[in-house]
Protein backbone atom coordinates (compact mmCIF):
# COMPACT_ATOMS: atom_id res chain seq x y z
CA UNK A 1 0.00 0.00 0.00
CA UNK A 2 1.22 3.48 -0.87
CA UNK A 3 -1.27 5.47 1.17
CA UNK A 4 1.20 6.92 3.68
CA UNK A 5 -0.86 5.49 6.56
CA UNK A 6 -0.69 2.26 8.52
CA UNK A 7 -3.34 -0.42 8.06
CA UNK A 8 -4.67 0.39 11.55
CA UNK A 9 -5.04 4.08 10.68
CA UNK A 10 -6.88 3.16 7.48
CA UNK A 11 -9.23 0.86 9.38
CA UNK A 12 -9.96 3.54 11.97
CA UNK A 13 -10.81 5.99 9.20
CA UNK A 14 -13.21 3.46 7.74
CA UNK A 15 -14.88 2.97 11.12
CA UNK A 16 -15.41 6.72 11.35
CA UNK A 17 -17.28 6.57 8.04
CA UNK A 18 -14.50 8.26 6.10
CA UNK A 19 -13.56 7.21 2.59
CA UNK A 20 -10.21 5.43 2.32
CA UNK A 21 -8.28 5.96 -0.90
CA UNK A 22 -5.21 3.75 -1.44
CA UNK A 23 -2.94 2.96 -4.36
CA UNK A 24 -1.48 -0.51 -4.79
CA UNK A 25 1.17 -1.73 -7.22
CA UNK A 26 -0.24 -4.68 -9.16
CA UNK A 27 1.95 -6.38 -11.77
CA UNK A 28 3.88 -3.15 -12.23
CA UNK A 29 0.78 -1.02 -12.68
CA UNK A 30 -0.67 1.40 -10.15
CA UNK A 31 -4.14 0.27 -9.07
CA UNK A 32 -6.14 2.80 -7.09
CA UNK A 33 -8.77 1.40 -4.72
CA UNK A 34 -11.34 3.36 -2.70
CA UNK A 35 -13.15 1.73 0.22
CA UNK A 36 -16.14 2.82 2.29
CA UNK A 37 -17.69 1.17 5.35
CA UNK A 38 -21.19 1.41 6.75
CA UNK A 39 -21.87 0.09 10.26
CA UNK A 40 -18.48 -1.67 10.32
CA UNK A 41 -19.21 -3.40 7.01
CA UNK A 42 -17.79 -2.77 3.59
CA UNK A 43 -20.56 -1.41 1.35
CA UNK A 44 -18.60 0.33 -1.42
CA UNK A 45 -15.38 -0.26 -3.31
CA UNK A 46 -14.07 1.62 -6.33
CA UNK A 47 -11.15 0.37 -8.43
CA UNK A 48 -9.39 2.79 -10.76
CA UNK A 49 -7.84 0.43 -13.32
CA UNK A 50 -6.45 3.13 -15.60
CA UNK A 51 -6.75 6.84 -16.24
CA UNK A 52 -10.12 6.25 -17.93
CA UNK A 53 -11.44 2.90 -16.65
CA UNK A 54 -12.88 2.27 -13.21
CA UNK A 55 -15.23 -0.24 -11.58
CA UNK A 56 -17.54 0.41 -8.63
CA UNK A 57 -18.78 -2.40 -6.38
CA UNK A 58 -21.65 -2.12 -3.91
CA UNK A 59 -22.23 -4.71 -1.17
CA UNK A 60 -25.15 -5.84 1.00
CA UNK A 61 -24.95 -6.23 4.79
CA UNK A 62 -23.57 -9.74 4.38
CA UNK A 63 -20.63 -8.47 2.36
CA UNK A 64 -21.93 -9.96 -0.91
CA UNK A 65 -21.62 -7.86 -4.06
CA UNK A 66 -25.07 -6.68 -5.22
CA UNK A 67 -24.02 -4.28 -7.95
CA UNK A 68 -20.99 -3.73 -10.21
CA UNK A 69 -20.66 -0.68 -12.46
CA UNK A 70 -17.97 -0.24 -15.10
CA UNK A 71 -17.11 3.24 -16.39
CA UNK A 72 -14.93 4.66 -19.11
CA UNK A 73 -14.42 8.23 -18.03
CA UNK A 74 -17.83 9.31 -16.78
CA UNK A 75 -19.69 7.09 -19.25
CA UNK A 76 -21.33 3.95 -17.82
CA UNK A 77 -20.31 0.98 -20.00
CA UNK A 78 -21.88 -1.89 -18.06
CA UNK A 79 -24.00 -2.63 -15.02
CA UNK A 80 -24.07 -6.06 -13.37
CA UNK A 81 -26.55 -6.95 -10.63
CA UNK A 82 -26.27 -10.02 -8.40
CA UNK A 83 -28.60 -12.33 -6.49
CA UNK A 84 -28.27 -12.42 -2.70
CA UNK A 85 -26.27 -15.65 -3.01
CA UNK A 86 -23.65 -13.83 -5.10
CA UNK A 87 -24.53 -15.29 -8.51
CA UNK A 88 -25.11 -12.98 -11.45
CA UNK A 89 -28.71 -11.76 -11.81
CA UNK A 90 -28.70 -9.19 -14.61
CA UNK A 91 -26.17 -7.63 -16.97
CA UNK A 92 -26.68 -4.43 -18.97
CA UNK A 93 -24.11 -3.25 -21.49
CA UNK A 94 -24.11 0.18 -23.09
CA UNK A 95 -22.99 1.72 -26.38
CA UNK A 96 -20.85 4.86 -26.19
CA UNK A 97 -23.96 6.94 -26.98
CA UNK A 98 -25.67 5.62 -23.83
CA UNK A 99 -28.04 3.25 -25.62
CA UNK A 100 -28.28 -0.30 -24.22
CA UNK A 101 -26.17 -2.72 -26.27
CA UNK A 102 -26.90 -5.94 -24.35
CA UNK A 103 -29.41 -7.02 -21.72
CA UNK A 104 -28.93 -10.40 -20.05
CA UNK A 105 -30.86 -12.11 -17.23
CA UNK A 106 -29.79 -15.07 -15.10
CA UNK A 107 -31.53 -17.45 -12.69
CA UNK A 108 -30.59 -17.85 -9.03
CA UNK A 109 -27.97 -20.46 -10.00
CA UNK A 110 -26.27 -17.98 -12.33
CA UNK A 111 -27.43 -19.73 -15.51
CA UNK A 112 -28.40 -17.61 -18.52
CA UNK A 113 -32.13 -17.06 -19.04
CA UNK A 114 -32.26 -14.42 -21.77
CA UNK A 115 -29.96 -12.12 -23.71
CA UNK A 116 -31.03 -9.35 -26.09
CA UNK A 117 -28.62 -7.42 -28.31
CA UNK A 118 -29.40 -3.89 -29.51
CA UNK A 119 -28.00 -1.56 -32.14
CA UNK A 120 -26.79 1.94 -31.33
CA UNK A 121 -30.22 3.28 -32.33
CA UNK A 122 -31.92 1.06 -29.73
CA UNK A 123 -33.29 -1.44 -32.26
CA UNK A 124 -33.31 -5.07 -31.15
CA UNK A 125 -30.98 -7.07 -33.40
CA UNK A 126 -30.94 -10.56 -31.94
CA UNK A 127 -32.03 -12.46 -28.84
CA UNK A 128 -31.26 -15.75 -27.14
CA UNK A 129 -33.08 -17.52 -24.33
CA UNK A 130 -32.69 -20.64 -22.23
CA UNK A 131 -35.00 -22.96 -20.30
CA UNK A 132 -33.87 -25.41 -17.61
CA UNK A 133 -35.08 -28.42 -15.68
CA UNK A 134 -33.19 -29.28 -12.51
CA UNK A 135 -32.43 -32.29 -10.37
CA UNK A 136 -33.41 -32.03 -6.70
CA UNK A 137 -29.72 -31.28 -6.04
CA UNK A 138 -30.02 -28.07 -8.07
CA UNK A 139 -27.88 -29.35 -10.94
CA UNK A 140 -29.14 -28.91 -14.49
CA UNK A 141 -30.97 -31.92 -15.94
CA UNK A 142 -32.23 -30.41 -19.20
CA UNK A 143 -31.14 -27.22 -20.97
CA UNK A 144 -32.94 -25.76 -24.02
CA UNK A 145 -31.51 -22.90 -26.06
CA UNK A 146 -33.53 -20.63 -28.35
CA UNK A 147 -32.47 -17.98 -30.89
CA UNK A 148 -35.12 -15.40 -31.75
CA UNK A 149 -37.69 -17.69 -30.08
CA UNK A 150 -36.72 -20.67 -32.28
CA UNK A 151 -35.46 -23.80 -30.51
CA UNK A 152 -31.83 -24.44 -31.45
CA UNK A 153 -30.73 -27.24 -29.15
CA UNK A 154 -31.65 -29.37 -26.16
CA UNK A 155 -29.03 -30.88 -23.89
CA UNK A 156 -29.63 -33.51 -21.20
CA UNK A 157 -27.17 -34.13 -18.37
CA UNK A 158 -26.59 -36.90 -15.88
CA UNK A 159 -26.66 -35.72 -12.27
CA UNK A 160 -22.85 -35.47 -12.19
CA UNK A 161 -23.27 -32.93 -15.05
CA UNK A 162 -21.71 -35.23 -17.63
CA UNK A 163 -23.38 -35.13 -21.04
CA UNK A 164 -26.27 -37.55 -21.58
CA UNK A 165 -27.65 -36.36 -24.92
CA UNK A 166 -27.66 -33.40 -27.30
CA UNK A 167 -30.31 -32.61 -29.90
CA UNK A 168 -29.95 -29.88 -32.53
CA UNK A 169 -32.80 -28.47 -34.63
CA UNK A 170 -33.38 -26.88 -38.00
CA UNK A 171 -35.25 -23.57 -38.21
CA UNK A 172 -38.37 -25.50 -39.26
CA UNK A 173 -38.34 -27.43 -35.98
CA UNK A 174 -37.06 -30.70 -37.43
CA UNK A 175 -34.26 -32.46 -35.58
CA UNK A 176 -30.95 -32.04 -37.43
CA UNK A 177 -28.81 -34.26 -35.20
CA UNK A 178 -28.98 -36.36 -32.05
CA UNK A 179 -26.09 -37.69 -29.97
CA UNK A 180 -26.28 -39.80 -26.82
CA UNK A 181 -23.68 -40.94 -24.27
CA UNK A 182 -23.86 -43.52 -21.52
CA UNK A 183 -23.08 -42.77 -17.87
CA UNK A 184 -19.41 -43.53 -18.50
CA UNK A 185 -19.19 -40.79 -21.14
CA UNK A 186 -18.98 -43.16 -24.13
CA UNK A 187 -21.08 -42.53 -27.23
CA UNK A 188 -24.00 -44.93 -27.67
CA UNK A 189 -25.87 -43.28 -30.55
CA UNK A 190 -25.42 -40.60 -33.20
CA UNK A 191 -27.98 -39.63 -35.84
CA UNK A 192 -28.11 -36.95 -38.56
CA UNK A 193 -31.29 -35.90 -40.39
CA UNK A 194 -32.21 -33.86 -43.47
CA UNK A 195 -34.56 -30.88 -43.07
CA UNK A 196 -37.51 -33.03 -44.16
CA UNK A 197 -36.84 -35.44 -41.29
CA UNK A 198 -35.20 -38.15 -43.40
CA UNK A 199 -32.42 -40.01 -41.60
CA UNK A 200 -29.13 -39.49 -43.45
CA UNK A 201 -26.70 -41.21 -41.12
CA UNK A 202 -26.83 -43.24 -37.93
CA UNK A 203 -24.34 -45.06 -35.76
CA UNK A 204 -24.90 -46.83 -32.47
CA UNK A 205 -22.54 -48.54 -30.05
CA UNK A 206 -22.99 -51.18 -27.40
CA UNK A 207 -20.48 -51.09 -24.52
CA UNK A 208 -19.63 -53.82 -22.03
CA UNK A 209 -18.01 -52.95 -18.69
CA UNK A 210 -16.25 -54.98 -16.01
CA UNK A 211 -17.47 -55.10 -12.40
CA UNK A 212 -14.93 -52.35 -11.72
CA UNK A 213 -16.54 -50.14 -14.36
CA UNK A 214 -13.75 -50.55 -16.94
CA UNK A 215 -14.66 -50.74 -20.62
CA UNK A 216 -14.03 -54.26 -21.99
CA UNK A 217 -15.88 -54.38 -25.32
CA UNK A 218 -17.47 -51.99 -27.83
CA UNK A 219 -19.60 -53.07 -30.79
CA UNK A 220 -20.53 -50.40 -33.34
CA UNK A 221 -23.37 -50.68 -35.86
CA UNK A 222 -24.46 -48.58 -38.83
CA UNK A 223 -27.95 -47.32 -39.73
CA UNK A 224 -28.80 -50.70 -41.24
CA UNK A 225 -27.88 -52.43 -37.97
CA UNK A 226 -24.81 -54.00 -39.58
CA UNK A 227 -21.75 -54.47 -37.34
CA UNK A 228 -18.97 -52.15 -38.54
CA UNK A 229 -16.42 -52.26 -35.72
CA UNK A 230 -15.47 -54.42 -32.73
CA UNK A 231 -13.04 -53.17 -30.06
CA UNK A 232 -11.69 -55.16 -27.14
CA UNK A 233 -9.97 -53.57 -24.12
CA UNK A 234 -7.67 -54.80 -21.37
CA UNK A 235 -8.32 -54.44 -17.63
CA UNK A 236 -7.07 -50.85 -17.72
CA UNK A 237 -9.39 -49.81 -20.53
CA UNK A 238 -6.67 -49.81 -23.20
CA UNK A 239 -7.42 -51.12 -26.70
CA UNK A 240 -6.29 -54.70 -27.22
CA UNK A 241 -7.83 -55.50 -30.56
CA UNK A 242 -9.79 -53.61 -33.22
CA UNK A 243 -11.68 -55.23 -36.11
CA UNK A 244 -13.48 -53.35 -38.89
CA UNK A 245 -16.19 -54.86 -41.05
CA UNK A 246 -17.48 -54.00 -44.50
CA UNK A 247 -20.26 -51.40 -44.62
CA UNK A 248 -23.80 -52.38 -45.57
CA UNK A 249 -24.17 -52.52 -49.39
CA UNK A 250 -27.94 -52.77 -49.64
CA UNK A 251 -27.86 -56.32 -51.04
Amino acid sequence: LNSGSSDQELYEKLLRGETVDVTEQYEGEALRVIFRLNADKLNYMEMQESETDRIIYEFNDSGVVVCEKSYRGEVLRSLTEYHENGTRKKYTGYHENGQISQLSEYDVYGNSLKTIYYGEDGTEEFNESWEYEYYASGKIQVEKQYSNQVLQSMVEYYEDHSLKSMTSYYANGQVSSYNENDEHGNAVKGVMYAEDGTMEWMERSEHTYSAAGKLTLTLTYDMHDALTCRKEYDEYGRELRVEFYSAYTGS
